[in-house]
């Protein structure tokens, strides 16, 4: 007989075997259930309700800075079926984020903030990072497995007790959140910090300065900061964040074009075993 528990180990082996991706440069493989096509479509559809909700900034001269810094990050992606489109939003606030497939939108507040195009590139190749992670879509993935096993394993803890059942399943479901969905988010966002630092090295943007614009970020939420847990949060905390991304500057500026080539060689006397002492 098939039960319950050896459904979901055999639902659970079927999924991780058929439905994992990998991500570009960090080489992460993640669950991942939503087509390509669906994807792109349901960023298209969000964005366009909520664009058509907001005002563009006022200053053609920010929007225009933004799509050039995007447009050069996004040639970097290599992900031709991405819908690269970049945005400028009239909103003080220090924020930006990426709808499904590509489309970026980034507030006027942080365009502002940003003193030089390296530091917006950082932003912009965080939101970029995001996209090519597909995160979106594996988060939803994640939650429709985890919905689905709260579902069948609170069926089986039930009995047959309907009430019962749908009582299980929303706790099980609400562990799930804390103890699965939210690291994931967490994350996800280092993983788009790195990614978007990889991308605009490749585009000619110096990646020290994602350094100087999360240091912006840790100024601005000073006031917050400690009051909330990171197990409770989608994000990490803001200055483990700006650790990680320091700690990464090096790596990152190895993908800059001609890092390899400007290296400098090896010196063959540093490398070489120490001869033998000459025999008495």
């Amino acid at each position: 007989m098939l039960t319950p528990i050896r459904f979901l180990t055999l639902f659970m082996v079927s999924l991780l075997l058929c439905a994992c991706q990998t991500t570009p440069y960090s080489q992460k493989s993640q669950l991942n259930l939503v087509s390509r096509e669906d994807e792109l479509a349901m960023g298209k559809g969000a964005s366009q309700r909520y664009l058509s909700t907001v005002r563009t900034c006022r200053d053609r001269d920010v929007a225009r800075r933004i799509k050039r810094i995007g447009k050069a990050i996004a040639e970097q992606a290599g992900v031709p079926d991405a819908n690269w489109q970049f945005h400028c939003v009239e909103n003080g606030q220090f924020q930006a984020f990426c709808f499904p497939g590509g489309i970026i939108v980034i507030y006027s507040g942080v365009a502002n903030a940003c003193e030089t195009d390296d530091q917006l590139a950082a932003i912009i190749g965080h939101e970029a990072g995001h996209a090519i992670a597909r995160h979106t879509a594996k988060l939803l993935s994640k939650k429709a497995v985890t919905d689905v096993i709260a579902i069948s394993l609170g069926s089986a803890m039930a009995a047959g007790n309907g009430a019962a059942a749908q009582g299980n399943a929303d706790g099980l479901s609400a562990l799930a959140s804390v103890g699965l969905l939210l690291p994931s988010s967490r994350e996800n966002e280092y993983e788009a910090d790195t990614l978007g630092m990889v991308l605009m090295a490749k585009a000619g943007y110096d990646p020290a300065q994602a350094v100087e614009v999360w240091r912006k970020l840790v100024d601005k939420n000073a006031d917050r900061l400690g009051k909330k847990s990171e197990k409770l949060s989608t994000h990490p905390t803001d200055t483990k964040r700006l650790e990680a991304i320091q700690a990464y500057v090096e790596t990152a500026r190895t993908h800059a074009p001609g890092a390899q080539a400007t290296a400098p060689a090896p010196d063959p006397a540093a490398s070489s075993p120490p001869e033998a002492p000459a025999a008495p």
